[in-house]
């Protein structure tokens, strides 16, 4: 790694793209309400210009050697420096090139799907500043810094996902994602205070080397003349997984991310794509070499189970845009499980090309609700968004039926789109990741790679449930079968997602990933950590290229099965029924119960606990407080008494004591000489008299 000294244009391009859409986001909230129509054709412009510099950057960085530039921060105690920088490697610059694309495509979509919202302008100043956290995060060279775009990442999508604040799910949603996200937030902040206590140091590049000279030794972790209990390895690394959990919504975390649909349908594509979610799986790319092999376990475990909950989820879901929340999920899932069986390159691979085909869906899904608001206006018994009320739409929407087909394929996996590439690539590296910790044989560890080939037939499933609800059989009235048109702004950024989505964009042999040019130039980080065999990941790399073969024909069979149960339900254009006392219907649609879960175990016990501690302020400590001020009440009343009736007094009975004899002895002191004589003589007589 090179650390430049000059500042470099490289350096310069990246500051300009991370600073442009935040002044998009401030002039915005300054600019005249009277000018809000052209406020998405500015940010458009804005995201154009750093689409144009990323494309400039990956250019100018493509297969050259990483590179970092940093500058003191702020002080701390006077000795303790830290800094803040910008690291750029491959994937940065590949990372930056997706996040401009899709926010210039949302950008260009939500003009003609936002025009004359009464907050147009608030809406597209939010984006510049989801965009400016997101390219952050991208750059930063150090966890601090890392953090704090982090954290601006859930404000901005907390403002987006509450726009439509006027109405009752927003603010709700947009709370629980903002709660939720605080406590993978919270371990987040430890996993940092964690490695600041081993090594000293939050950069990066300093945190790799000091893992890389770490080592274990009778069960303490050392690290030069640090050292910590080896317990302390794995919980660095499942604290800085929890905080990508909180982001990616993976296990236990999950429940946020369906209700954040309550925001615009673009804020949904840009959250699932290329920002919000995406930057817990880009998180755990910038800490993979810190994973221990317990915590990378923990990952894997992790990521199979979210995929699986998330594809089961997605099976039985009506509102179009829940369905792709669901499947957000789940794909989400197949990332972390990648990086947790050490495919780091493909779960890259995996976060780069769902994030074109499912922007691409989000917003071909955004057309079709557009399309429904019109053709049902003035049937308020109708929701828009649920699919049982559309079917046939292919005649009304014949480009964005094509382009949802072809994006469909891709998520499901389907060879010759980029889909089957990316997930060939993280199912080979779990079944060798399985077998090389099994040693050949069947083990525990081989539930995570069948696991996900049972959500590959799941995917196969609900999205083909959803394609012949929407766009297959016969309109579900007379009003959806009404003529349509979408305008060029909505359809455009659809047509070019589902043209990224084809598998000859990633790879000249659309069958095989390991000819992508993406594999071929991305550098793999080598683990180091203590404890993890120097072996096992050549092993899982020869492995994953051998059986390639072997999960291509599973994956296959499960593709072939899921789109065939689809087609047999719903081949006689029969609408889902209401099966509500089918448990496992219930499970699905009520996404594994996920929030009574939440609500019964965490919020309603905080909620009593809130309640009785809210009685025993009022009843005991109040009332106590009441008793305590009037007995200091009346104690006061007791010694004003006391002070005005007895020290007073007994003050003026002295006082007047004293009066009385001085005026005693004033009244013999009248001036009068004989007085004074007749005085002595008589009482030198009284003596006399005493005496003898």
């Amino acid at each position: 790694m090179n650390e430049a000294t000059i500042i470099s244009p490289e350096f310069i391009e990246a500051l300009l793209m991370l600073v442009l859409p935040l002044a998009a986001f401030l002039g915005l909230n300054i600019l005249p309400q009277r000018m809000a129509a052209v406020s998405g054709k500015l940010v458009s412009l804005v995201f154009l210009i750093v689409f144009l510099l990323s494309v400039h950057l990956i250019w100018m960085r493509w297969g050259m050697d990483t590179i970092e530039y940093q500058l003191t921060w702020f002080y701390l105690s006077g000795t303790v420096h830290f800094a803040a920088g910008i690291l750029l490697d491959m994937k940065t610059v590949i990372m930056l090139v997706v996040v401009s694309v899709i926010s210039l495509l949302v950008s260009l979509f939500s003009i003609s799907y936002m025009h004359n919202d009464q907050d147009e302008r608030r809406y597209f100043a939010n984006l510049g500043l989801f965009v400016f956290s997101m390219i952050g995060i991208v750059i930063s060279n150090n966890l601090l810094q890392l953090f704090c775009f982090w954290e601006l990442v859930g404000l901005s999508s907390y403002l987006l996902i509450n726009h439509w604040y006027r109405t009752g799910n927003p603010p709700k949603a947009a709370t629980k994602a903002f709660v939720v996200n605080r406590v993978g937030d919270a371990a987040f902040l430890i996993g940092i205070g964690i490695a600041w206590t081993m090594f000293d140091s939050l950069s990066l590049t300093d945190l790799y080397s000091g893992m890389e000279s770490s080592h274990l030794e009778a069960g303490i972790w050392m690290a030069g003349d640090k050292e910590m209990p080896g317990i302390w390895l794995s919980v660095l690394g499942i604290c800085l997984f929890l905080g990508a959990a909180g982001k990616s919504a993976q296990f236990p975390f999950q429940a946020w991310l369906p209700d954040a649909m309550a925001g615009p349908t673009p804020v949904s594509a840009l959250i699932h794509a290329a920002t919000m979610v995406a930057a817990g799986v880009f998180l755990l790319a910038r800490v993979f070499p810190l994973l221990s092999l317990e915590a990378m376990t923990f990952i894997a475990v992790t990521g199979a189970i979210t995929a699986f909950m998330g594809a089961v989820a997605a099976m039985t879901q009506n509102d179009i845009k829940k369905v792709l929340a669901f499947s957000t999920i789940s794909q989400l899932g197949y990332m972390v499980m990648g990086m947790g069986v050490g495919a780091y390159d493909a779960s890259l691979f995996h976060l780069f090309t769902h994030a074109f085909f499912k922007a691409g869906l989000f917003l071909a899904a955004g057309a079709v609700i557009h399309a429904m608001h019109d053709l049902l206006k003035g049937d308020h018994h109708r929701d828009p968004q649920d699919m049982r009320n559309m079917g046939g739409l292919r005649k009304q929407l014949p480009v964005i039926f094509i382009c949802y087909v072809i994006l469909s394929l891709a998520l499901v996996g389907i060879p010759f789109f980029s889909g089957f590439l990316s997930k060939e690539a993280i199912m080979s590296g779990s079944f060798a990741w399985a077998d090389a910790r099994s040693g050949g044989g069947m083990s525990f560890y081989h539930l995570v790679p069948y696991t996900g080939m049972v959500t590959v037939a799941l995917t196969a499933y609900y999205m083909g449930r959803q394609v012949y609800l929407v766009f297959l059989g016969q309109p579900a009235t007379d009003r959806v079968a009404g003529k349509f048109s979408l305008q060029w702004l909505m359809t455009a950024p659809v047509v070019i997602l589902s043209l990224l989505s084809i598998g000859l964009i990633w790879s000249f042999n659309p069958l095989s990933f390991q000819n992508s040019w993406f594999f071929t130039n991305l550098i793999v980080p080598v683990i180091q950590v203590p404890g993890y065999p120097a072996g096992l990941q050549p092993l899982i790399v020869e492995l994953s290229e051998n059986n390639h073969l072997l999960v291509f024909i599973l994956s296959s069979a499960m593709i072939i099965t899921g789109l065939g149960l689809a087609f047999l339900r719903y081949r006689n254009g029969i609408p889902e029924q209401n099966r509500a006392g089918n448990w496992f219907y219930n499970l699905s649609s009520g996404n594994w119960w996920m929030d009574n879960l939440y609500y019964d175990g965490v919020a309603g016990p905080v909620k009593y606990l809130a309640g009785r501690t809210y009685a025993m302020d009022r009843k005991v400590i109040d009332s106590l407080l009441n008793y305590l001020v009037v007995s200091g009440v009346l104690f006061s009343k007791m010694t004003g008494w006391f002070d005005r009736n007895i020290v007073d007094g007994l003050v003026h009975l002295v006082a007047a004591a004293g009066k009385t004899t001085g005026s005693i002895f004033r009244s013999v002191q009248g001036g009068n000489v004989q007085r004074y004589v007749a005085a002595a003589i008589l009482l030198m007589i009284v003596l006399f008299w005493l005496i003898y």
